[in-house]
């Protein structure tokens, strides 16, 4: 097909389609969950998590210490201190870890948690200083039940004489922690009167780190149960933010990690918003490392606090689980995407068994929440098992596309622009496979100058035998083996190495944080689409989605595709031809396929194209291939020996074959009479 035809073939069916769907218009709006998001929408009562190792809710559908059903006891917020709330700048101004978070007393909990180091869009103009650009890592979620928070604490059912309520719906008790005249944190305090347990949540940044020190206390009050061990759930973060809007990439995720058989596991729960499980327990083992949620960019990961002072916080923690919980002001906002499925977010539980103190006597146990980018240097340093979510995150291929990742770094340290650092990572791929794919194409080319030898023979069998297809194809398979006029299997090598790197690459250039809202000529952020004009069409394509902006490196890299194809040989075999032929379109479908995937990697494809084209219209020019036919040589003893072995046996099933019982005889027939 001439290729002015072709692309004008590509213009004229994208502009009927779009045409098209314009005319039908959105589709039309589904009717809102009743109430607004009411049990569907909010977080229904079979939707807890499992508390004391429970995977289900009880005969109540409270588990887990889940919030209660609306309608509860009204006297519960009347419990515990002032009802306060207030936003905060924490951390020391010009060093790494400053926030703005809004603490809450009602739970003692985290509302809203930006963090000052990142910012929402990388424009160069950006007001750094301004908060409402710090990226946002956590907001509060609005179920049914009420508001969760992140560092919600709640009393497992064993506890349930110590504490009768849901320490969720109180308000603590706060004091505000400063250093100079820097806040460095808050630190919540709620006494049970029925029991006289005193409970203390403090939360106070790491200067330098994206990390809060997290202490839990317990002051006794001669309790009866002094001594024992009662079980409570921590929830290190609740409403995580997502960061991109990467259809390829769910998130956020619920993530625990344990030690199993000696080996770090890591256990993953993406949100499902239809909701089919609800609930259940990680597999993490008794030895849990680290619990939280994270989406593409950030995490906020709970784990005990590095030695002595974390040994009662590692011994507290038994077992982590997940559940899913709904938004109310999510789904009123976006009542579409709700009536697809309420569940918007994914929530750690981590189990604690915390020893019941003597009177006057003060347990604490320490822990280390991680709040902040997951920037592979910084994530490992502040644990090493955290490398074990950046190689989920990178999937199979997660030992090549690391690799990969790390060359691409390198190479951005040499040039300082990530853009730059694809284009020589892509030169450097395609120079290391040049000697393979020079060898293959040699090969190939030997090949087709055999087969304009053979063909004559090939067509001759073919007129002799047209009207008997088996004894063509034994013809045929003659012909190819006297010549020896099989396919190189060298032909093969090539793509078979491409296909790891791709995909490597495809997984590294999705979630690698050095990417993020790095520019490269019009494309504001590498690890994005594009988006090189926007377009605002409320057009509902397949595959594609919303055409909201318009990316021209997919369709470049179509083009490019198809132009590299022309320039290759024509394959003189009859199957290799078609299937060139079939290929046409392949181009087609993985522009559309990647048209609102990360700019890195259309930007790879694009290069990785130009290279191929230029390889096959300068240097074959320069640098011909040899297409002379190989002489062929003498079998050798060996070969001599397997072919005689080949004859032999296929002479043997010939003969089994003609004396088989009915074959040619009457029944009866092959009986020796005595």
């Amino acid at each position: 097909m001439d290729i002015k035809r072709f692309g004008l073939f590509l213009v004229l069916s994208w502009a009927v389609f779009i045409g098209f769907q314009m005319l039908q218009g959105p589709p039309p709006k589904p009717v809102p969950v009743e109430g607004a998001g009411g049990a569907q929408a909010g977080n229904p009562s079979g939707s807890q998590g499992a508390a004391d190792g429970q995977t289900g809710g009880n005969s109540q559908g409270q588990a887990n210490g889940a919030l209660p059903p609306s309608g509860g006891p009204a006297s519960m917020a009347a419990i515990g201190g002032e009802p306060w709330s207030e936003t905060l700048l924490v951390g020391k101004p010009g060093e790494k870890g400053r926030y703005q978070v809004r603490f809450d007393s009602l739970g003692g909990v985290i509302a809203e948690m930006r963090t000052g180091d990142y910012y929402v869009t990388g424009h160069p103009k950006l007001d750094t200083s301004d908060v409402q650009y710090w990226m946002p890592l956590v907001k509060p979620i609005q179920t049914e039940a009420g508001r969760v928070g992140s560092m919600g604490l709640r009393a497992g059912p064993s506890a349930s004489d110590l504490v009768p309520y849901d320490l969720e719906r109180v308000h603590w008790d706060h004091e505000i922690l400063t250093e100079g005249e820097d806040v460095v944190g808050v630190r919540f305090r709620h006494t049970v009167e029925a029991s006289g347990l005193t409970i203390e949540k403090t939360l106070r940044t790491v200067p330098g780190k994206h990390e809060w020190d997290v202490q839990l206390a317990l002051t006794g009050n001669g309790s009866a149960r002094v001594g024992e061990m009662v079980r409570f759930v921590l929830t290190p973060a609740a409403g995580m933010v997502r960061s991109s809007s990467d259809p390829y990439y769910k998130e956020p995720k619920a993530r625990a990690c344990g030690v199993v058989g000696g080996e770090w596991e890591l256990e993953s729960k993406d949100v499902d918003p239809t909701g089919k499980k609800l609930v259940d327990t990680f597999s993490t083992g008794k030895e849990v490392l680290f619990g939280g949620v994270d989406n593409k960019y950030f995490a906020m990961l709970l784990r005990p606090a590095d030695g002595v002072d974390g040994a009662l916080a590692r011994e507290s923690v038994t077992d982590a689980s997940w559940r899913l919980v709904g938004d109310l002001d999510w789904a009123a906002k976006k009542p579409q995407e709700a009536a697809k499925g309420p569940y918007h977010h994914a929530l750690t539980d981590m189990g604690l068994n915390l020893k019941v103190p003597d009177a006057a006597q003060r347990l604490v146990w320490n822990y280390r929440l991680y709040a902040g980018p997951k920037e592979r240097e910084e994530f490992i340093a502040a644990l090493p098992a955290h490398e074990q979510l950046l190689r989920k995150d990178l999937g199979f291929f997660d030992g090549i596309a690391t690799f990969l990742l790390k060359v691409l770094g390198t190479f951005h340290g040499w040039v300082g622009n990530w853009g730059v650092a694809i284009i020589m990572l892509t030169l450097t791929v395609r120079f290391a496979l040049f000697p393979f794919n020079r060898r293959s194409q040699t090969a190939m080319a030997k090949h087709a100058t055999k087969m304009k030898r053979v063909q004559p023979k090939i067509n001759e069998a073919k007129e002799k035998y047209k009207n008997d297809p088996k004894k063509l194809r034994e013809a045929q398979a003659k012909i190819m083996q006297e010549e020896g006029a099989f396919p190189p299997l060298g032909g093969c090598l090539p793509p078979l190495v491409q296909i790891p790197v791709f995909f490597g690459l495809f997984s590294a250039l999705r979630v690698a944080f050095d990417l993020r809202q790095e520019r490269f000529l019009w494309i504001e952020d590498l690890s994005m689409p594009d988006h090189l004009a926007h377009l605002g069409w409320n057009t509902h394509l397949p595959i594609v989605g919303v055409l909201d902006w318009f990316n021209i490196l997919p369709l470049l890299m179509v083009v490019l595709w198809i132009v590299q194809q022309m320039v290759m040989p024509k394959p003189t075999d009859p199957q290799a031809a078609q299937m060139q032929k079939m290929m046409k379109w392949m181009p087609v479908m993985f522009g559309v396929f990647l048209y609102n995937y990360a700019a890195g990697l259309s930007l790879y494809m694009v290069t990785s194209s130009l290279f191929g084209i230029f390889e096959y219209t300068v240097v074959r020019k320069i640098w011909p291939l040899d297409e002379t036919e190989p002489v062929k040589k003498a079998k050798g003893k060996l070969a001599m020996r397997l072919e005689t072995a080949m004859k032999e046996a296929q002479r043997l099933q010939e003969q089994k074959k003609a004396i088989q019982p009915g074959k040619g005889t009457s029944k009866g027939q092959g009986k020796k009479k005595r």
